[in-house]
Parts: C-alpha cells; sequence; structure tokens
C-alpha cells in the first residue's frame, strides 16, 4: 500500500468521507501512555493516565482514572514478566505473565525490546494485548526492578535494582535505562560497599553485566564521610601534603570486577573514613552499545 495523507476534514462538507479523515486525525492517540507503573512500598501500581490500544477488534483508549495495583503473586522468582492492557466492551484487564526464559536479570528480555509496532506505537509481545512495561521478581519473591515502554514511540525508561552483585556490595546496583533515536543509555551506580579505607588501600566491586565491560563511559567514584555528612570524589586533587596528587580513582574495569583505590597518605588514608558499618558510597558510570 502506497503512503498516503489524510487532510482535516471539513466541518460540514465532506459527506461520506468525513470520518475516514477524521479517524486518520486522531490515530495518534491509540499510542498513548500517559499512565507508569511503579513500586509503592513494595506493591506494583499503574498510576492515573490515558493509554490507547489496538487489539485488531478493539481500537481506542483506556482511562486510567485510579491508581491502580496489579496482582504479581503468580509470578516466578528470579524471572521478568510482561505487564499488560486488555480490553472488552468497556472493562480494563491489568495482567501480569511470565516471560519464559528470561531469567538475568541484567538483560532485557527480547520477547519485550522487540516487540515495538510502530502502526500501534505501542509494544505488543501479544497481538491483542498492549505491553505497557515489564518487572523483575527478585529470588524472595520481592518487586525489585520496573520498566516502562514510552509513549508513542519506541523505547523505554526506569530502573533496574541487581542484588549481590559483588563480595564487597552490600546487595544493589541501580541502573537508569532509556532509548533515544535507538541509542540504549543506561546510567549505573554500583554500591562499594564496607570499605575501611584508612586501614584498605583498595577494593574490589563486581561487575554484574557480564563479559568485558568495553562500553563504560564516564566513570567515577562518590565516596561517603564516616559522618555521613559530605561527598566526596575519589579522584579529587588530594588537599593534604602534596595537592598536586589525586586522592585516588579506579584502576580498572575488567569481566571479573571493577577495582578502586585510595592513595597512600592522602585525603581518604585516615580516620575520617574508616568505618565498617555503612555504605561507603557509589561507582557511577554510563554504558553505551
Amino acid at each position: 500500500m502506497a503512503n498516503e495523507f489524510f487532510r482535516k476534514p471539513v466541518i460540514g462538507g465532506d459527506l461520506n468521507v468525513w470520518g475516514r479523515y477524521n479517524d486518520a486525525l486522531i490515530s495518534d492517540s491509540i499510542g498513548n501512555y500517559s499512565s507508569y507503573l511503579f513500586d509503592s512500598a513494595g506493591v506494583l501500581k499503574l498510576s492515573q493516565g490515558l493509554i490507547g490500544i489496538d487489539d485488531g477488534t478493539n481500537y481506542g483508549v483506556a482511562d486510567i482514572d485510579t491508581e491502580t495495583t496489579i496482582d504479581i503473586s503468580g509470578i516466578s522468582n528470579s524471572n521478568w514478566a510482561q505487564i499488560e492492557l486488555s480490553v472488552s466492551g468497556t472493562s480494563v484487564t491489568l495482567t501480569a505473565t511470565d516471560i519464559a526464559g528470561a531469567t538475568n536479570q541484567v538483560v532485557e528480555p527480547v520477547n519485550f525490546t522487540s516487540s515495538f509496532n510502530p502502526e500501534k506505537s505501542g509494544y505488543y509481545i501479544n497481538s491483542d494485548k498492549r505491553c505497557i512495561g515489564i518487572i523483575w521478581k527478585n529470588s524472595s519473591g520481592n518487586l525489585k526492578s520496573i520498566i516502562n515502554s514510552n509513549s508513542k514511540s519506541i523505547g523505554y525508561y526506569g530502573n533496574i535494582i541487581v542484588d549481590g552483585s559483588g563480595a564487597n556490595d552490600e546487595g544493589e546496583t541501580l541502573y537508569y535505562m532509556e532509548i533515544k533515536s535507538g541509542y540504549v543509555r543506561r546510567d549505573v551506580q554500583i554500591k562499594i560497599g564496607t570499605w575501611n579505607l584508612d586501614g584498605v588501600s583498595s577494593v574490589a566491586v563486581g561487575w554484574p553485566f557480564g563479559g568485558i565491560p568495553t562500553r563504560v563511559r564516564k566513570p567515577s567514584v562518590s565516596i561517603i564521610n564516616d559522618l555521613e555528612n559530605a561527598i566526596y570524589d575519589l579522584s579529587q586533587m588530594d588537599n593534604n601534603a602534596d595537592p598536586s596528587l589525586l586522592a585516588g580513582g579506579i584502576e580498572f574495569f575488567v569481566a571479573a570486577g571493577i577495582q578502586i583505590k585510595r592513595r597512600t597518605g592522602g585525603l581518604f588514608d585516615n580516620t575520617s573514613f574508616d568505618r565498617i558499618d555503612m555504605n561507603r558510597g557509589y561507582i557511577n558510570f554510563s554504558l553505551g552499545e
């Protein structure tokens, strides 16, 4: 079928063709997704908003006029699940379903990422249901990660919280993701975990993504002091004996982990950074494709 332009219909005119023109102009609303999935104290909820759908029979917009809880009790632990909207008459149904084989916490399921339908302007893993996002339940059965699909365009956004990324990690790696013009961007924040900088010069933190970390962009490390009232850049210019030297920094990223180190005799080599009952800070970076 050739590309076709539909002009604005003429009020009082366009007899027998007015509806066809009008439908074409309002079809953009089928891509609407002004609601969003969110975590409310461990409960998956959907905000108020409008969600368009084209299920092959129904072609319209669901009005989510009440903040809605979505039951995820039937979802398997350590698994991604698709959250879908379907309609029947005027009724709206929201369901959570396991994505088969989607058991890697740091990899978004291809069933979801490849299911964007450009004519419907939405994600449709199943042609009769609109996939509004995906969620991850951890091994303890708790809601951990939420990815929302974009409104009207290819792309998704949200956060993934990864449990236990390394021996010195306190159990969480947090990263945000979105697609813009086909470029995948992940902004990552990994907890360092406990680190007595006064007594230990370097620490290794696990690399949670697998493979060689060649996609790392703009790495930095933030350090929290013992009083938890100040944050420092690990690689800042030292303000001790020799201010021209860096206080520390990242030694390397490898598949086995991330090595960070402070300078002996530097800013962090003192008792203001020797607590071992707190998270010492974060390794921050972006991932490109």
